[in-house]
């Protein structure tokens, strides 16, 4: 669209409230020198502009609240600006320029030239801000990046000049959160569920400033779900043959989803996990983009009759959430029933023996901290695993109630290069949200080939637990 003056401007999009600002560590760039340039602020975001005019009701007790919050609105804004949702950082920034006005009002704290250094890059920030507000609300989406890369250098600048755990925040201020929110505490770690790494979050960013309460949603299963998979196969499924799969990725309004829409997670931007009715034939796909937009292809070859599941496991731009959608591909066979229920801990695959140890009961509502084995022939854990999707291995479980899924990566550290290679045992965190059989399969990558090794778990039901709409449960990698 264009505006008054004739400019292609992008259009408005809707602002979504914003219930908790994740606290990231800024992605800071080079630090302003003593002799940076002054930079001018349009004159309806200028720091005098934004002290005369009530931003937000945010309250601050200590420098250490005031600087989570800034912290925290920054990065939200860099989410929100990979989005393109630009007008929905209009009150994310007022709650940041609130946090660095109250830290400016208590410069005074720092001393010496340190607190000439803070007062002129705190103003520098403040002015930042300003700018980064006016072009956000013009919509002008690179002038905005700009403003935000030199902002995170000038955050960068104010926070050398503080002493030694001057920024902390006080205790209870910043909650740690399972990024599948199905849990949140007070210390960073892994999810006591899930495994997956916690993430910062300021429940005093909700509604305002109020510090609300932030309970347990216990629901990996319920996110609502922004895209729709449709599966079309050039032929039909033949046991034994090559399918060749159409997959069209659309929003729910039917819009279609190009690359451009989707975040990379793990090395790739679309996984499709496979699996048959019987829950034993698994495969996990990355279709390709075809010439026609929100359109992919894929490949797989049929082991089992009849139709085939397909939970696409991406992460929208726009929302930055990982979404698991679930598709069928029919098939003119009738697939085989769930048989083989007895408990298989450890798999024999191409002359290695896989084996699955856990160190707690597999129950409804609790977590379990597992390990995964790979010995060679002779017995000995395998001391080179090749990455695989940014890890050294994959585990994916199915329940049989045929709508829950579990994608889990080992904790520890992960390969940063295609020549790294790590040992054959790792541990795993893993929550069972259903009870019954979970079909579970670890995906290694073993001189260039990728190998799959089946286990069937038990899990029991749990009492205590408050009985679960079963769903999509997605375990992310420990980071």
């Amino acid at each position: 669209m264009r505006d008054s003056s004739g400019r292609l401007v992008s259009p408005p999009m809707t602002p979504k409230p914003q219930w908790r600002i994740a606290l990231l560590t800024a992605a800071f760039g080079a630090a302003f020198a003593s002799s940076a340039p002054t930079l001018r602020a349009d004159p309806k975001h200028s720091p005098a502009a934004h002290s005369d005019a009530k931003t937000t009701d945010l309250k601050f007790t200590s420098v250490g609240e005031a600087w989570a919050v800034a912290q925290g609105a920054t990065a939200q804004i860099g989410e929100l600006l990979e989005g393109k949702n630009l007008k929905a950082i209009h009150p994310v920034e007022e709650q940041l320029s609130a946090a660095l006005k109250y830290l400016e009002a208590n410069s005074p704290m720092v001393t010496g030239d340190k607190q000439k250094r803070l007062a002129a890059a705190l103003k520098q920030a403040l002015t930042l801000a300003g700018n980064l507000h006016s072009a956000s609300d013009a919509s002008e989406a690179g002038k905005t990046e700009a403003e935000l890369k030199k902002l995170q250098a000038a955050l960068k600048l104010v926070a050398v000049q503080y002493p030694a755990d001057a920024l902390k925040a006080p205790a209870g201020f910043v909650k740690f959160q399972c990024p599948m929110k199905d849990f949140t505490g007070d210390k960073a770690g892994p999810c006591p569920k899930c495994g997956m790494k916690l993430k910062p979050v300021i429940p005093a960013l909700a509604a305002g400033g109020a510090h609300g309460e932030h309970g347990d949603a216990h629901a990996h299963g319920s996110k609502v779900t922004t895209m729709n998979v449709a599966l079309q196969s050039a032929q039909p499924l033949v046991v034994g043959e090559k399918a060749d799969v159409i997959a069209r990725v659309t929003t729910k309004d039917g819009k279609p989803v190009g690359m451009d829409a989707l975040k990379e997670a793990h090395t790739r931007k679309l996984h499709f996990l496979i699996i048959d009715q019987s829950l034993t034939d698994y495969h996990h796909e990355h279709p390709e983009p075809t010439a026609t937009p929100g359109e992919y292809k894929f490949s797989f070859t049929v082991r089992k009759p009849g139709p085939y599941r397909v939970w696409a496991d991406l992460v929208p731009v726009a929302t930055g959430e990982q979404e698991y959608v679930i598709a069928d591909l029919p098939a003119e066979t009738k697939g085989e029933p769930l048989a083989n229920r007895a408990e298989v801990l450890t798999a024999t695959v191409e002359g290695m023996t896989y084996t699955v140890t856990f160190k707690e009961k597999l129950e409804v509502g609790g977590a379990a901290l597992g390990t995964l084995t790979v010995k060679d022939a002779k017995g000995e854990v395998f001391p080179s695993l090749e990455p695989v999707m940014g890890a050294y291995a994959h585990l994916v479980g199915f329940s049989e109630d045929f709508k829950t899924i579990a994608h889990i990566h080992p904790m520890g550290e992960e390969p940063t290069k295609e020549t790294d290679r790590g040992a054959g045992k790792l541990d795993f965190h893993i929550a069972p949200e259903q009870p019954g059989l979970l079909r579970l399969f670890a995906q290694v990558q073993i001189g260039g080939v990728n190998k799959f090794a089946p286990f069937t778990l038990t899990v029991a039901k749990n009492s205590t637990t408050p009985g679960k709409e079963a769903g999509t449960s997605a375990t992310d990698r420990k980071e």
